[in-house]
């Protein structure tokens, strides 16, 4: 995960900015998960943000931490894959990847973007 997140930074994203991560209340957990090793700066990972924190106005979950499951297509585009937000713990989002993953790994694909609303 550290190797995605200085290839991030010195690729100037936002994402793991010092500012950016202190205004969401970001943290990034676990591993970086390669969708392949030909690509290593494609894959997921998980993050969890706060909303409740001097840097915010909004209190969507009243303070409370939630975790969502993120993809890369490069360290420069990173978007949701599960909805923003969605898991109430780590071990709920990690379950989830770990599912996610395995499904994709025993088909012999990618996993799919969902479409989010």
């Amino acid at each position: 995960m550290r190797s995605f997140i200085r290839a991030s930074l010195r690729q100037k994203s936002y994402f793991f900015s010092e500012a950016t991560m202190q205004f969401f209340g970001s943290q990034v957990h676990g591993d970086f998960y390669e969708c392949h090793p030909d690509e290593p700066h494609r894959g997921y990972f998980i993050t969890s943000e706060q909303d409740e924190n001097e840097f915010t106005t909004t209190h969507a979950w009243e303070g409370e931490r939630r975790f969502t499951i993120r993809y890369a297509e490069s360290p420069t585009s990173i978007s949701d894959y599960s909805k923003f937000g969605e898991y109430s713990t780590y071990e709920e989002a990690k379950e989830a990847l770990s599912a996610m993953i395995y499904k994709a790994v025993k088909a012999n694909s990618h996993p799919e973007m969902p479409t989010v609303s």
